[in-house]
C-alpha cells in the first residue's frame, strides 16, 4: 500500500527525482517530510478517503537534497469504475517557496518604508528643536556682543548646529520628506 505509480516532471524536479529514475520501491509517504508523516496518515488521508478530498500546506522532501520545501497540495480520492470502492489517490501540488520568498521581500520592504517614516518624523522634530537652537544662539550672539568672550563657544555652536540641521535634511531626503 502507498506505493507511488506515476509523477509528472514537475513533480520529479520537486522531489529530486531523475527523468529516467524509477518509481519502483518509492512510497507516497517517502516523499513527506518527517515531521509532517503523523499528520498526513492520521489526518490527511483518511480525510481524503472518507471525503474524497482534502487541501491546504504540507511539506515535501526533495529526496535528492533533504530539503523540506512548502506545499500547497490538493488531494483526491480516485474510485474504482467498476464497484465504486476507493483504490487509491492523486494529487496536485504547488510549490509555495517562491510566493513565501516574495512574501519576505514584501515584508522587509514594508519594515524598510516604516523606518523611513519613524525617521522622516523624528528628524522633523529634531529639525524643529534645532530651529530654536539656533534663534537661541542669535538672540545670545546679539546680547553679549561680538566683543564678549563667549562668543568664539557661540561661534561654535552655531557651526555644531548648522551642522546638525544638515545631517537632519540628509535623514529627511532619505525618508522622502525633505
Amino acid at each position: 500500500g502507498g506505493r507511488l505509480l506515476q509523477l509528472n516532471a514537475a513533480g520529479r524536479i520537486l522531489f529530486g527525482l531523475g527523468e529516467r529514475q524509477t518509481l519502483s520501491g518509492l512510497r507516497v509517504i517517502d516523499l513527506i517530510a518527517e515531521e509532517e508523516r503523523s499528520r498526513f496518515l492520521r489526518t490527511i488521508l483518511p480525510k481524503v478517503f472518507k471525503r474524497g478530498s482534502w487541501s491546504g500546506d504540507i511539506t515535501v522532501r526533495n529526496l535528492a537534497t533533504g530539503e523540506s520545501i512548502p506545499t500547497r497540495h490538493f488531494l483526491f480520492r480516485i474510485d474504482d469504475p467498476v464497484d465504486g470502492r476507493a483504490e487509491s489517490f492523486g494529487a496536485i501540488g504547488h510549490d509555495l517557496r517562491d510566493a513565501q520568498r516574495s512574501e519576505a521581500a514584501l515584508r522587509q520592504t514594508q519594515r524598510l518604508e516604516s523606518l523611513g517614516v519613524l525617521a522622516g518624523g523624528i528628524a522633523h522634530d529634531y529639525n524643529n528643536l534645532l530651529t530654536a537652537v539656533m534663534g537661541h544662539l542669535d538672540l545670545a550672539r546679539e546680547l553679549t556682543g561680538p566683543e564678549h568672550g563667549a562668543t568664539p563657544h557661540l561661534d561654535a555652536a552655531t557651526t555644531l548646529a548648522e551642522r546638525s540641521g544638515a545631517l537632519t535634511r540628509q535623514i529627511l531626503d532619505y525618508a522622502g520628506k525633505g
